[in-house]
């Protein structure tokens, strides 16, 4: 079985939903629900966000976690490591709900990947995932 994957940008995705086409089963694709993120179509499945975060969060695809305090001390330390990026609201939902599913988080964000792999998420970046996949 190959692995799951999780997408966090946009432009990226765009890119390597080309790439995966033909490499995956649509069925092994999964994508979480965003507002900038959403699933393009090809079958895959949505996953909901482990937290909801009004503004952001779509309805009926977020699930209303955060008793475990993951979400909060998550974002408190992305928010310290890059001085509070706009998009880490984003970020911490995607990096949440990769690490509570065991799903793989494709990223090329630095903070991101670091503090994923801290909070015991598995992470891998653009250019070994792609050599994995043989391209």
């Amino acid at each position: 079985m190959r692995p799951r994957i999780l997408r966090d940008a946009k432009r990226f995705l765009k890119y390597l939903i080309g790439l995966l086409k033909g490499k995956y089963q649509p069925s092994l694709l999964f994508w979480v629900s965003l507002d900038l993120m959403r699933q393009d179509g090809g079958g895959g499945n949505i996953v909901p966000t482990e937290s909801a975060v009004w503004n952001v969060s779509t309805w009926g695809h977020a699930k209303w976690g955060g008793a475990d305090g993951f979400y909060t001390a998550f974002k408190a330390e992305l928010d310290t490591l890059n001085k509070n990026k706009p998009n880490n609201v984003q970020d911490t939902l995607i990096a949440e709900t990769a690490i509570k599913n065991r799903f793989e988080l494709v990223t090329d964000d630095v903070d991101l990947y670091t503090i994923t792999k801290r909070f015991g998420g598995q992470c891998t970046n653009t250019k070994p995932f792609a050599f994995d996949l043989g391209l």
